[in-house]
């Protein structure tokens, strides 16, 4: 999920999975830094996207989309 800076929070860009695992998993500190890495294998997966108006920024629609990997089609 993001969410919009400044006072008023809005969610403006969502992502979920569906029938989800663990397919790798990794952690290092080669430069220096921790850094952790994980992939992720899903079945399905669904975005929402939210409009924002430009005069005030709140909330103009929503436009959604996914993809069913296990049945390969359309998901929404």
């Amino acid at each position: 999920m993001v969410c919009r800076a400044g006072t008023d929070k809005l969610k403006y860009y969502e992502v979920v999975l569906e029938e989800v695992i663990i397919a790798d998993y990794a952690q290092s500190a080669s430069s220096g830094v921790p850094m952790e890495v994980v992939q992720l294998n899903y079945g399905r997966i669904k975005t929402t996207y939210t409009r924002q108006k430009r005069l005030d920024g709140s909330a103009g629609g929503n436009v959604t989309g996914g993809w069913d990997r296990i049945n390969n089609k359309k998901y929404a």
